[in-house]
Order: structure tokens, then C-alpha cells, then sequence
């Protein structure tokens, strides 16, 4: 792209890309604290002060990257479970969802910092926008898990992936210790603190589900 001033929306667009690809990059061999603006501007072959008239905070431009990422996993896991027919069992729609989050380790380790930190440094209008955003794509998901699990009332697909999102933080968290951590879990008395994040993503889900499945047919009964 070189360092001169992009000046038609294409190249503006072009320069964008390029700055997210390079966080991206830098995010997948380091951590997220050690990443600067400064390294993504050279990463990026740009100026530092490029990158701040593109996002004006690194929250912003790791937002807006989580976004994208999120974006391709949406698509991914519509066009899967669009598949499914309805009336799917829970543990192939649990292990669907699974696989495809274990799939994007990069967008895990995003989520676990969404709250805690990509919140928190960027305006209100662009973190409105995000929501806004994850909303209509929960929503259209959301509509598909119902269609798949018919058990599931009209708008609870919505809930089940804000609970999702809370059990996929968690266990993702656990099963990528940081290098410290996984060197004292080498130590054979540690053993249970190793968890495989899909396999407990798929019990854990599945447990939850069957829970809603239950509670669906009592309603059913009683009416």
C-alpha cells in the first residue's frame, strides 16, 4: 500500500484491511498487552499515525478485527445448521457449534477480551454500532437453532448463544493456559485441571439443551 495518503473510499477500504490483517498477525504470535499500534503500523507498512486516522484506539481496530473474524464465523455456522433438518438431535447441533468455534481460536481469544477490555476504550457510537450489529446476527442465527431444535421457544436461540458465549469464554480460558500456567499442569498431580475445550463445550451445551428440552415438554403437558 505504501505510506502515501489513501484517498478514494476503495483505498481507504484496502488500507483497512491491510491494518486488521496485520493485527491479526501480530495478535497470533503475541499477546494482546505486547501488541502496539506502532507494531501493527509497520507490520502494515504505514506510517504510526496512519493507523489512528483509520482507529482511534487499539481497542477500536481489535474490535472492529473481532467483528470481522465473528462476521466469517456467522456465515460458517448459518450455512451448517442450515444444513440440519429440523428436529436435529442436541448433541449434533452442540458438536456443530463446537467444532466450528474450535476452529477460530483467534475470535476465542477476542471474545475473552470483548468485556474487559475491547469495551472499554472505544466511543459510544462505534461499540452501539457492534452491538447493534451482533444483535441482527444473533437474531438470524438465533432463528436457525430454533428451526433446528424445535423445543426452543420463539427468541430463546438468542439466549442460548448469549449463554454460549459465556461457556465458550470459560472453557476457552481454561484449556489455553498461559505458558507459566501450562508448565505447572505438566506435573502429573495437576492432571485435572486439563480440559479439551470441544469436548466440554459439547457436554456442557448439551446438558444445558436437554434441560430446555425437558422444560419444554412439561409446559406441554400442563397445557
Amino acid at each position: 500500500m505504501g505510506k502515501q495518503r489513501a484517498r478514494s473510499a476503495q483505498q481507504k477500504d484496502k488500507r483497512r484491511i491491510v491494518l486488521l490483517r496485520a493485527a491479526q498477525d501480530l495478535f497470533e504470535q503475541m499477546s494482546y498487552e505486547t501488541v502496539t499500534m506502532a507494531h501493527i503500523a509497520e507490520m502494515a507498512g504505514l506510517a504510526k499515525g496512519t493507523v489512528f486516522f483509520y482507529f482511534k484506539t487499539k481497542e477500536e481496530l481489535f474490535l472492529a478485527l473481532k467483528q470481522q473474524l465473528l462476521q466469517e464465523w456467522f456465515e460458517e455456522a448459518e450455512t451448517k445448521l442450515s444444513q440440519m433438518t429440523p428436529g436435529s438431535s442436541i448433541q449434533s447441533v452442540a458438536t456443530l457449534l463446537a467444532h466450528s468455534l474450535g476452529e477460530h481460536p483467534t475470535l476465542l481469544r477476542l471474545f475473552a477480551l470483548l468485556h474487559t477490555t475491547l469495551e472499554n476504550n472505544v466511543e459510544y457510537e462505534t461499540l452501539w454500532h457492534f452491538k447493534f450489529w451482533m444483535q441482527t446476527q444473533m437474531r438470524s442465527l438465533g432463528m436457525l437453532l430454533e428451526h433446528c431444535l424445535p423445543f426452543l421457544e420463539p427468541g430463546q436461540g438468542i439466549h442460548v448463544l448469549l449463554l454460549m458465549e459465556a461457556l465458550f469464554i470459560g472453557l476457552h480460558q481454561l484449556a489455553s493456559p498461559k505458558p507459566i500456567a501450562s508448565q505447572v499442569l505438566q506435573a502429573p498431580e495437576m492432571q485435572m485441571f486439563h480440559i479439551d475445550f470441544v469436548n466440554e463445550f459439547v457436554r456442557t451445551l448439551t446438558t444445558f439443551l436437554r434441560g430446555l428440552e425437558r422444560e419444554a415438554g412439561e409446559k406441554q403437558k400442563q397445557r
